[in-house]
């Protein structure tokens, strides 16, 4: 029995076609941004949220694919550039806006498909970062008082919703590419 070969992807361009499709699905609902649900920070409320920058994820480094007896895994670690969180924030009778910067994030990624085809993300996590900046308005010479006060605390909250939101959006996107479609494993008989 003769076998037909197809012609084989690496683990690199499997991940790099997720990530495009990520692209794709980015610029599907709006290319510029993705708007966040409102929440709250201590007793902040933060409002009208908008994350930038996700459109310039990209791989970093070798993609490397583990085949287990029920599952393909593939990992990497990918960077997103430029990334800016802003929101509106009131308390009482206060309000201004906040804005979070991350020049660049390397974070690790590792999708799991089932052999029913099913993917989920198993990790998701930050890294490094590189030039953080958080900017405070609404409270006039205040400002800065509030930013060194409270930094540490409000940039957690805001890489949880970076990973939330970034997570999210791979998953949707790992539902949608089959790893085990683009690889191919060459048996000899």
């Amino acid at each position: 029995m003769a076998y037909q070969r197809r012609d084989s992807v690496t683990p690199n361009q499997v991940m790099d076609t997720i990530v495009e499709q990520m692209k794709i699905c980015l610029n599907e609902r709006n290319p510029t941004f993705i708007i966040l649900p409102a929440t709250t920070y201590s007793t902040l409320n933060l409002l009208d949220g908008k994350m930038e920058g996700l459109s310039t994820m990209q791989r970093v480094g070798e993609a490397t694919v583990t085949i287990g007896i029920d599952s393909v895994t593939i990992q990497s670690i990918l960077v997103v550039k430029n990334v800016s969180i802003s929101y509106n924030w009131s308390k009482s009778m206060i309000c201004g806006d906040l804005s979070f910067f991350l020049e660049k994030v390397f974070f690790q990624v590792k999708i799991q498909q089932l052999n029913d085809g099913t993917s989920k993300i198993i990790e998701f996590s930050i890294v490094s970062q590189e030039g953080r900046r958080l900017h405070i308005q609404g409270l006039g010479p205040l400002n800065w008082l509030i930013e060194i006060l409270i930094e540490d605390h409000l940039e957690q909250k805001m890489n949880q919703i970076f990973i939330r939101e970034s997570q999210n959006l791979l998953s949707g996107v790992a539902c949608k590419v089959s790893v085990v479609d683009y690889l191919y494993i060459h048996v000899k008989n």
